[in-house]
Protein backbone atom coordinates (compact mmCIF):
# COMPACT_ATOMS: atom_id res chain seq x y z
CA UNK A 1 0.00 0.00 0.00
CA UNK A 2 1.19 3.18 -0.97
CA UNK A 3 1.71 5.41 2.45
CA UNK A 4 1.42 9.27 1.36
CA UNK A 5 3.34 12.57 2.57
CA UNK A 6 0.84 12.95 5.12
CA UNK A 7 2.02 9.76 6.85
CA UNK A 8 5.10 10.23 9.09
CA UNK A 9 7.77 7.99 7.63
CA UNK A 10 8.46 6.51 11.46
CA UNK A 11 5.41 4.63 11.51
CA UNK A 12 4.97 0.99 9.81
CA UNK A 13 1.75 0.54 8.73
CA UNK A 14 2.44 -3.23 8.27
CA UNK A 15 -0.31 -5.29 9.98
CA UNK A 16 -2.84 -2.56 10.50
CA UNK A 17 -6.47 -3.20 10.24
CA UNK A 18 -8.83 -1.48 7.32
CA UNK A 19 -11.83 0.71 8.89
CA UNK A 20 -14.98 1.14 6.42
CA UNK A 21 -17.16 3.86 6.11
CA UNK A 22 -19.97 2.46 3.88
CA UNK A 23 -22.15 5.59 3.67
CA UNK A 24 -19.79 7.86 2.52
CA UNK A 25 -17.49 5.01 0.92
CA UNK A 26 -14.02 5.64 2.52
CA UNK A 27 -11.40 3.53 4.43
CA UNK A 28 -8.25 3.97 6.44
CA UNK A 29 -6.45 1.87 8.06
CA UNK A 30 -5.40 1.50 11.87
CA UNK A 31 -3.15 -0.15 14.22
CA UNK A 32 -4.91 -2.94 16.30
CA UNK A 33 -3.74 -1.07 18.88
CA UNK A 34 -6.39 1.40 19.08
CA UNK A 35 -10.41 0.49 19.49
CA UNK A 36 -13.11 2.53 16.94
CA UNK A 37 -15.33 4.06 18.87
CA UNK A 38 -18.58 5.86 17.60
CA UNK A 39 -19.30 8.69 19.20
CA UNK A 40 -22.25 10.48 20.15
CA UNK A 41 -23.10 13.81 18.37
CA UNK A 42 -22.46 17.06 19.64
CA UNK A 43 -24.52 20.14 18.49
CA UNK A 44 -22.16 21.29 15.67
CA UNK A 45 -22.71 23.54 12.76
CA UNK A 46 -22.86 22.14 10.72
CA UNK A 47 -24.90 19.42 11.68
CA UNK A 48 -22.61 16.07 12.35
CA UNK A 49 -24.03 12.99 10.23
CA UNK A 50 -21.79 10.86 12.23
CA UNK A 51 -18.44 10.86 14.14
CA UNK A 52 -15.63 7.63 15.13
CA UNK A 53 -12.96 8.16 16.96
CA UNK A 54 -9.87 5.84 17.14
CA UNK A 55 -8.71 5.76 20.66
CA UNK A 56 -5.88 3.35 22.62
CA UNK A 57 -7.25 0.61 24.24
CA UNK A 58 -5.97 0.84 27.32
CA UNK A 59 -7.21 4.87 27.34
CA UNK A 60 -10.59 3.38 25.93
CA UNK A 61 -11.21 0.80 29.00
CA UNK A 62 -9.77 3.88 31.90
CA UNK A 63 -12.62 5.79 34.08
CA UNK A 64 -11.30 8.69 32.12
CA UNK A 65 -12.06 7.53 28.13
CA UNK A 66 -14.66 10.24 27.50
CA UNK A 67 -11.73 12.26 28.71
CA UNK A 68 -8.97 11.20 26.55
CA UNK A 69 -7.92 12.57 22.94
CA UNK A 70 -8.19 10.05 20.01
CA UNK A 71 -5.35 8.94 18.05
CA UNK A 72 -8.01 10.05 14.88
CA UNK A 73 -11.07 11.58 14.81
CA UNK A 74 -13.51 11.58 11.56
CA UNK A 75 -16.18 13.83 11.49
CA UNK A 76 -18.76 13.13 8.74
CA UNK A 77 -21.19 15.94 7.33
CA UNK A 78 -23.96 16.25 4.49
CA UNK A 79 -22.25 16.97 1.13
CA UNK A 80 -21.68 20.66 -0.19
CA UNK A 81 -22.23 21.39 -3.56
CA UNK A 82 -19.90 24.65 -3.72
CA UNK A 83 -16.31 24.93 -3.03
CA UNK A 84 -14.89 23.38 0.36
CA UNK A 85 -12.99 26.45 0.87
CA UNK A 86 -16.62 27.93 1.25
CA UNK A 87 -17.92 24.99 3.17
CA UNK A 88 -15.17 25.80 5.95
CA UNK A 89 -15.02 29.57 6.22
CA UNK A 90 -19.04 29.42 6.43
CA UNK A 91 -19.17 26.65 9.07
CA UNK A 92 -16.31 28.31 11.30
CA UNK A 93 -13.86 25.65 9.83
CA UNK A 94 -10.86 28.22 8.55
CA UNK A 95 -10.45 30.32 11.17
CA UNK A 96 -8.28 33.86 10.91
CA UNK A 97 -4.76 32.91 11.27
CA UNK A 98 -5.67 29.65 9.66
CA UNK A 99 -4.08 28.35 6.01
CA UNK A 100 -5.44 26.16 3.95
CA UNK A 101 -3.54 24.47 1.28
CA UNK A 102 -5.11 21.99 -1.82
CA UNK A 103 -4.02 18.26 -1.66
CA UNK A 104 -2.75 16.35 -4.48
CA UNK A 105 -4.47 13.61 -6.39
CA UNK A 106 -2.17 11.17 -5.19
CA UNK A 107 -3.51 12.46 -1.29
CA UNK A 108 -6.77 12.79 -1.80
CA UNK A 109 -7.88 9.67 -3.97
CA UNK A 110 -11.13 9.95 -5.12
CA UNK A 111 -12.73 13.77 -3.47
CA UNK A 112 -14.12 16.11 -5.73
CA UNK A 113 -11.85 18.74 -3.82
CA UNK A 114 -9.72 18.42 -0.92
CA UNK A 115 -7.61 20.94 1.83
CA UNK A 116 -5.04 20.22 4.56
CA UNK A 117 -5.80 23.27 6.98
CA UNK A 118 -3.47 24.38 9.69
CA UNK A 119 -3.82 26.31 12.54
CA UNK A 120 -1.08 27.91 14.29
CA UNK A 121 -2.83 29.41 17.44
CA UNK A 122 -3.57 25.40 18.10
CA UNK A 123 -1.20 23.55 20.17
CA UNK A 124 -2.85 20.14 19.14
CA UNK A 125 -4.78 19.30 17.04
CA UNK A 126 -3.32 21.95 14.36
CA UNK A 127 -3.75 20.51 11.29
CA UNK A 128 -7.14 19.14 9.97
CA UNK A 129 -7.74 17.19 6.56
CA UNK A 130 -11.08 17.87 4.70
CA UNK A 131 -12.29 16.05 1.54
CA UNK A 132 -15.53 16.98 -0.34
CA UNK A 133 -17.26 13.82 -1.81
CA UNK A 134 -20.42 13.29 -3.98
CA UNK A 135 -22.30 12.31 -0.54
CA UNK A 136 -20.62 13.99 2.29
CA UNK A 137 -17.46 16.07 3.34
CA UNK A 138 -15.15 14.19 5.71
CA UNK A 139 -12.78 15.85 8.21
CA UNK A 140 -9.94 13.66 9.83
CA UNK A 141 -8.90 15.32 12.87
CA UNK A 142 -5.02 13.60 13.39
CA UNK A 143 -3.27 13.87 16.50
CA UNK A 144 0.42 12.44 17.01
CA UNK A 145 2.22 10.22 15.04
CA UNK A 146 0.05 7.17 15.02
CA UNK A 147 -2.84 9.75 13.74
CA UNK A 148 -1.01 11.36 11.07
CA UNK A 149 -0.30 7.64 9.57
CA UNK A 150 -3.72 6.84 9.68
CA UNK A 151 -4.62 10.31 8.21
CA UNK A 152 -2.04 9.25 5.42
CA UNK A 153 -4.02 6.05 4.28
CA UNK A 154 -6.87 7.72 3.92
CA UNK A 155 -8.97 6.18 0.74
CA UNK A 156 -12.47 7.56 -0.88
CA UNK A 157 -13.63 5.10 -3.22
CA UNK A 158 -14.28 6.70 -6.85
CA UNK A 159 -17.62 6.14 -7.10
CA UNK A 160 -19.71 7.01 -3.81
Amino acid sequence: MLVLALAEPTVSTAGWKTYHDPACGFSLRYPASLLILPEALPERRPPLLHRVAFLDRGLAASETAALQPPELAVEVFAATSGSLRSWLEANGRLPGGATASPLTALEAPGAREALRVRDPRLSAPNEFFYYAAERCVIALIPLGREGSAMAGTFRLAKHQ
